[in-house]
């Protein structure tokens, strides 16, 4: 049985097309696929049951440079990047052959002795995380005289972020049936990592190159926007998005907590303690 195995393809294109003697296209591709599987010494007995890696990007990028003068030029860019990772046993969450690692455990009572191989069981681990970056370019370049360059352009990024990862459990570990169980997806969960976010970006500026003699000095502005288009807590000491707790009382000594009545919030929690 192989441990640690590892499969990857790469590809890189590119592509230069002349369309005038003051017009030039240019295009390039890059894509990357890899798959694999790391070495986990507890589970040496069982690799089976160890989950795969999968990791694709590529990357597709396309620009146009255009001179209007023999002293100004512009160009225009846009490219498109995507890099995605999974890791899971199956590739749906409700496979059949996802059996909880310690179900046997509860079938016989058994604890196995500290420090032993695992003789069965399957990681019950999932985890995926995608970026997918846009990006449009603009640059214009004017030699004006002897002295100054002039530069000025601006650019735009669209992100797109998700994450997922959790681990499948047992319904219910009190009897000795196995029923898959997947945490809530959502950003607040409590057994489960999740977000699906897109940020953006954009950005302007001006440059002015001086050369004079033997001096060179660039001179510019440039200005940013970033938007994270994510939710944060209006209370920084609380961090449950989905269902805020009262920070009056989070903020008492532990004798003003003796006299609160908890009931109410028993129930919200579902929690008795």
């Amino acid at each position: 049985v192989p441990f640690n195995w590892r499969e990857r393809l790469t590809t890189n294109s590119k592509l230069t097309v002349a369309v005038t003697d003051r017009l030039k296209l240019r295009m390039s591709y890059l894509t990357n696929a890899e798959s694999y599987q790391d070495y986990e010494h507890e589970q040496q007995l069982v690799p089976d049951g160890e989950p795969a890696r999968f990791n694709k990007g590529r990357n597709i990028s396309l620009s146009m440079t255009h001179t209007i003068t023999s002293n100004t030029f512009y160009s225009l860019k846009f490219s498109d990047f995507y890099k995605g990772y999974k890791e899971y046993q199956f590739e749906s969450p409700r496979d059949s052959g996802y059996i909880d690692p310690n179900f046997v455990y509860h079938l016989e009572s058994y604890i196995p002795p500290i420090y032993s191989f695992d003789t069965w069981g399957i990681n019950m681990h999932r985890f995926q995380r995608r970026s997918n970056t846009q990006v449009a370019k603009f640059d214009l370049t004017s030699q004006l005289n002897f002295v100054h360059q002039v530069q000025f352009g601006g650019e735009i990024k669209q992100h797109h972020l998700t994450l997922d990862d959790y681990d499948i459990t047992d319904a219910d570990e009190s009897d000795l049936v196995f029923e898959i169980e997947i945490p809530e997806k959502a950003v607040d969960s409590y057994n489960r990592d999740y977000y699906d976010v897109k940020p953006r970006e954009m950005g302007l500026y001006l440059q002015d190159k001086i050369e004079h003699k033997n001096v060179i000095v660039n001179i510019g502005v440039r200005w940013d926007w970033f938007d994270a288009a994510g939710e944060i807590p209006t209370n920084p000491a609380d961090p449950y998005l989905g269902n805020p707790r009262n920070a009056t009382v989070d903020s008492m000594t532990i004798a003003e907590r003796r006299n609160i009545d908890w009931t109410p919030f028993a129930q919200i929690y579902g929690d008795s303690s």
